[in-house]
């Protein structure tokens, strides 16, 4: 899951191990009602679960200043896996993944 802003860099740089939520096609690629949704997603919107359930998501790419982060960290179900400075990664419940927190070290990580 991806918010509309940083869709597009992420299925650049991971395509076709990635699959974006949504993207800047989203004109032409998906439906109007999409985006809404994800930025209902994205803005903590009391059906913001509902979208979980609703696609197979393993990852979430939180932005920092979202509300997003507190509500997944409230669930107890999904895992923190990724943090720096602008963005979080959670992992579904059952996806084991190794923990990096790359605050403050300005890394900028190579994507195969």
């Amino acid at each position: 899951m991806t918010p509309f802003t940083i869709g597009g860099f992420v299925s650049w740089k991971c395509y076709p191990l990635v699959k974006v939520s949504i993207d800047g096609r989203y004109e032409v690629a998906y439906g109007p009602s999409l985006l809404t949704e994800i930025n209902d997603f994205y803005t903590g919107k009391p059906s913001w679960l509902d979208t979980l359930d609703r696609y197979p998501t393993d990852l979430v790419l939180v932005p920092r200043p979202s509300p997003l982060k507190a509500l997944l960290a409230d669930q107890k179900k999904w895992t923190c896996v990724y943090g720096d400075d602008a963005y979080t990664l959670w992992a579904r419940p059952g996806l084991a993944l190794p923990v990096v927190d790359q605050t403050g070290s300005h890394i900028v990580a190579s994507i195969p």
